[in-house]
């Protein structure tokens, strides 16, 4: 009798086991609001909680997917350094309906004025520095013939082909060209090699 039970308890823990598996690969999946495509740019800034706060208790996340709705941002909320995360929302500028969708190859955001600088592709003019409120029902070109970008604090700096552009970025996104600059360079032969800053 003692291997009747065994053999009981066996089969009955392999239903157990068999039924969990069949109910939890047939679950509903979650729906995040990001829509479909691969990544090919993610980038975060520190956002404070308000204007006159110098405490960093949010982090912006921005995602340019393979889709129509390329550029998504999700807000990331610290309370007692356990993070709470939001929804993703798509920038009007980049939704379904501007035919933006797949363009997007970089992304930098600036801290102080909320604008993302983006590096899109452009069929006429292959690559353009473009930048974007989250508001924005369109994107503003910075410049033509670019290469990449890097944002340090208040400071844009990027290259476009035979130039290197620096300057300063003020609260409302405006880009000011610095002394000196583009300082121009012909180190690059060819100029669709991306260098990285």
């Amino acid at each position: 009798m003692n291997w009747f039970k065994k053999f009981l308890l066996c089969l009955f823990c392999n239903c157990i086991l068999f039924y969990s598996l069949a109910t939890a690969q047939f679950s509903y999946p979650h729906n995040t609001n990001l829509y479909g495509g691969f990544i090919q740019s993610m980038a975060a800034v520190n956002v404070p909680l308000s204007p006159d706060s110098s405490a960093y208790l949010k982090t912006r996340l921005f995602i340019s997917a393979a889709s129509s709705n390329c550029l998504n941002y999700m807000d990331v909320i610290y309370q007692n350094g356990v993070p709470a995360f939001g929804k993703f929302q798509v920038v009007p500028a980049y939704n379904s309906s501007t035919g933006n969708g797949r363009q997007i190859q970089g992304l930098w955001p600036h801290e102080k004025s909320g604008y993302v600088f983006i590096e899109q592709f452009n069929g006429n003019n292959p690559y353009q520095l473009k930048k974007v409120s989250l508001h924005s029902s369109a994107p503003e070109n910075v410049s033509d013939n670019f290469l990449t970008a890097l944002i340090k604090g208040d400071f844009l700096f990027f290259l476009t082909v035979g130039e290197f552009h620096f300057g300063q970025l003020d609260i409302n996104g405006n880009f000011t060209e610095g002394d000196g600059s583009p300082i121009s360079i012909t180190e690059f032969s060819n100029p669709w090699e991306k260098p990285t800053l």
